[in-house]
């Protein structure tokens, strides 16, 4: 992930004095009212948004070769347009989390 539009990670959950927040080595990513379920839970995963994006980049890039098990469709190709398939879901989250236009 080197040409993204948010800061990039990793990011991490740091409990201060002053409160819960989330960083990176360059700013303040959020910050979380208080330190139990959810917002406990919403912090972590905030925090390892930079990691997941990647893990599915990597997994989708993994299946370029292969043919989607749900629909068939070539994953290689941006031709899917069946909503429920997971190639599809793939594509499109990672689409709305670097902000480009979705299929």
């Amino acid at each position: 992930m080197t040409d993204t539009p948010f800061t990039p990670g990793p990011w991490e959950v740091l409990k201060t004095e002053l409160g819960i927040f989330i960083d990176s080595k360059r700013s303040r990513i959020a910050s979380v009212y208080e330190w139990k379920n959810p917002f406990a839970a919403n912090a972590r995963l905030i925090a390892k948004a930079p990691e997941l994006l990647q893990a599915l980049e990597d997994v989708l890039y993994m299946y370029t070769i292969n043919e989607c098990s749900y629909c068939g469709c070539e994953v290689n190709y941006s031709n899917c347009n069946d909503h429920n398939c997971s190639i599809w879901k793939a594509r499109n989250v990672i689409a709305e989390a670097k902000g480009e236009a979705i299929e």
